[in-house]
């Protein structure tokens, strides 16, 4: 065969690879998300209106550490009402 001729069937073999492999999904991609660490903060507040906060953090919805953080305790007013719903006070990993 000529020179022309293999340069074609070389290229139609690359050009085949290429759709064969996104085509059988030999990438890998799977669009599953990937689970990632998180780190938040979060007050935390007691029967006596006493808040503490907290560095949280989670992977995926699983809690991996919670660490207080210094310094930051306040103490309300007996009358504070803190304005979060319960379930923002009880949820950790959203």
């Amino acid at each position: 065969m000529k020179f022309k001729s293999w340069v074609k069937i070389f290229f139609l073999l690359i050009i085949l690879g290429i759709f064969a492999y996104f085509y059988f999904d030999l990438s890998g991609l799977t669009g599953f998300s990937v689970l990632a660490e998180k780190t938040s903060t979060k007050s935390v507040c007691n029967e006596n209106n006493l808040c503490q906060n907290f560095q949280i953090s989670c992977l995926g919805k699983k809690v991996v550490s919670i660490i207080p953080i210094e310094g930051s305790e306040i103490q309300h007013s007996q009358d504070w009402k803190d304005p979060r719903t319960t379930e923002e006070k009880e949820k950790l990993c959203a």
